[in-house]
């Protein structure tokens, strides 16, 4: 009796929070001055910086000279003039040309020139090209990645695998669990997998999205090597909910998004894999089923937001991500390790690094071959209707198989 009484209660919270959302509407041409963080680093091109800030429900995308000093976790002040556009006639691209801008830091600033200095690490040992696609899937950092081979990545449906987002932490927690459990007691394999998900964010700078994904993360791992699968979905819809209240914009952030459907996905949608016995048979027949398993849970839970998001889909692109997902594994524990060696002693973290280029060399070679490919790519933007009845699909499928699953 009380849960009918609660979740009308949270709801109308919710709908108050909203309601009552200090959310400002910008206008084209007007003036603006507004302090925020910088959570990414800028990228280059055409010697230009750009980059992304945030201010009362609105994401402004900014542009300012190429020698402009600026880094990850700097104070940025900007005093300029707003320029709304709409793509694809319903979408507002807000951004701020060349405005008036002066960076500061904080405390925090050692922990971010540590940050950069690992990341130059990156840079001094492995060719360019490697460097920036490793930075890319291990910390989801896309600044010194060319122009051309991100237009590659997007046109083959690959852009996931260099966001930062709650897939990168579903990939490390799945691995490592499946690892630690192979050899080591339930109660262990959950401390090790809850410490390697916070070296990940520490290593990946602790982005909000990565945060956000370590939370939730944290929570499911906990939940489920205790085989409480139950309070698993409670605290993942908890968290969010936590989260949402605290912090209502976050609901429109594809950090967000990603890092919750993705969990969701492997609290609820994993396990019906293994119910299908043909796939359960394929999962224990090779070596990182575990984590095979994980990524294919994650794919299927996110496909509508990364579609409308990134806004291109390759006809290949299931079979370009099949021949690429399983290196993201092995790519992400090696620089997490060379990183974190590195932190301690440089010269050792090097060697690790080394090992990657095999994989990294692999990958590029993948993404370029396919890439000219031609009549592969078709421009996709799923309306709400679609991505809602994607997700009622879905659903049902999870409500069917745990009903089969409890007869």
């Amino acid at each position: 009796m009380a849960k009918y009484i609660i979740i009308p209660l949270l709801v109308l919270i919710l709908a108050f929070r909203f309601i009552t959302l200090d959310k400002v509407e910008l206008k084209d041409g007007q003036d603006l001055s507004f302090s925020t963080r910088l959570t990414q680093e800028p990228n280059v091109k055409n010697g230009r910086k750009a980059f992304t800030l945030f201010y009362k429900g609105n994401r402004i995308y900014i542009i300012v000279p190429g020698e402009s000093e600026y880094r990850y976790g700097d104070i940025i002040s900007v005093n300029g003039r707003v320029g709304i556009r709409l793509i694809n006639d319903k979408n507002e691209f807000i951004s701020m040309y060349f405005p008036k801008t002066e960076a500061r830091k904080d405390n925090l600033a050692v922990f971010f020139g540590l940050r950069q200095h690992i990341i130059s690490v990156f840079e001094k040992t492995l060719p360019s090209n490697y460097s920036s696609l490793l930075l890319g899937i291990v910390f989801g950092i896309k600044s010194s990645m060319s122009s051309n081979f991100l237009d590659n990545l997007k046109i083959l449906g690959l852009m996931h695998i260099i966001a930062a987002s709650g897939m990168n932490v579903t990939l490390v927690a799945g691995f490592l669990s499946a690892i630690f459990l192979l050899f080591l007691k339930r109660q262990i394999a959950l401390i090790l997998t809850i410490a390697g998900i916070f070296i990940y964010a520490f290593l990946a700078g602790f982005e909000p999205s990565i945060v956000r994904a370590s939370i939730m993360g944290m929570i499911t791992f906990t939940a489920q090597i205790l085989g409480r699968q139950k309070l698993a979905g409670y605290s993942l819809f908890a968290t969010a909910y936590i989260m949402i209240i605290f912090s209502p914009f976050v609901i429109w952030d594809i950090g967000f998004q990603l890092s919750f459907v993705s969990t969701a996905g492997l609290i609820f949608l994993r396990p019906v894999l293994y119910q299908i016995q043909i796939l359960k048979k394929f999962f224990k027949f090779i070596v990182v089923g575990e984590d095979v398993s994980t990524t294919i849970s994650a794919q299927i839970a996110t496909l509508p937001i990364l579609l409308a998001n990134f806004g291109l889909y390759s006809i290949i692109s299931v079979v370009v991500n099949a021949f690429v997902l399983w290196t993201i594994p092995f790519i992400m524990i090696i620089g997490g390790v060379g990183f974190l060696i590195s932190i301690v002693i440089e010269p050792l973290g090097k060697p690790v690094m080394y090992l990657s280029i095999p994989f990294l060399f692999y990958f590029e070679a993948v993404v370029n071959i396919f890439s000219i490919i031609p009549g592969s790519i078709e421009s996709i933007s799923p309306p709400f209707v679609f991505i809602l009845g994607y997700y009622l699909v879905l659903l049902s499928i999870i409500s069917f198989a745990m009903l089969k699953k409890n007869e």
